[in-house]
């Protein structure tokens, strides 16, 4: 008698460690879910950035208050475009993987349909931003991070850069979509990308 009682006590707690351990499991499972990073990289190549840097330069006229650009919208677009086509792949990356919903990015319903239909031009501004992120986490400048988004800042007009920007080397599907919600915010157009770029390179040179 004793031994059929501890034999259905010992089944009762087998029983009732499965459940817990399952319960565990399946937490665990969902906490993987809902915090997953989306890591984003720009493919821009050296090579392509050098030669946008150098259009533009041969392009601009400095005065002593101003930067500004000897090219219309239309010619800054040509020049940008490996930035263009950069920023789209990563778009299409970040969307598809990602939940816009989910309540960890803090995004309204106008800041998911303006991501959403994010431009080519924000597209590219996206693109440059990841790209120079990515360089000042390669470790091969010598300017230090303070300077970096200092620079990146008053180039591109955008303050709050300084709390954005990620120069770990992978930028995370947060920081992404933070970036995306800035730059749709301040129209910057590809002729005020050119003189952004230009500003940023002089700024750290």
């Amino acid at each position: 008698m004793k031994q059929k009682i501890f034999f259905i006590s010992l089944c009762t707690t087998i029983v009732v460690v499965s459940i817990t351990m399952l319960n565990a499991c399946s937490s665990n499972v969902e906490h993987v879910e809902t915090t997953q990073k989306v890591c984003l990289k720009s493919n821009v190549s050296h090579s392509d950035y050098m030669n946008m840097v150098s259009n533009i330069t041969k392009r601009m006229t400095t005065t002593r208050s101003d930067n500004s650009v000897d090219m219309n919208e239309k010619e800054a677009k040509a020049i940008l475009k490996p930035f263009t086509e950069d920023g789209r792949t990563l778009h299409q990356s970040l969307l598809t993987q990602i939940d816009l919903t989910n309540p960890e990015y803090d995004l309204s319903a106008e800041d998911i349909k303006q991501i959403k239909n994010s431009g080519d031009d924000v597209l590219a501004a996206f693109s440059f931003l990841m790209y120079e992120m990515g360089q000042q986490s390669t470790a091969n400048r010598s300017i230090s991070g303070s300077k970096f988004v200092s620079c990146l800042g008053a180039a591109t007009g955008i303050s709050s850069i300084a709390e954005i920007a990620d120069v770990s080397g992978l930028v995370s599907a947060k920081t992404a979509l933070q970036l995306l919600k800035v730059i749709g915010k301040r129209y910057l157009g590809y002729i005020g990308l050119a003189i952004a770029v230009y500003s940023f390179v002089d700024c750290i040179s």
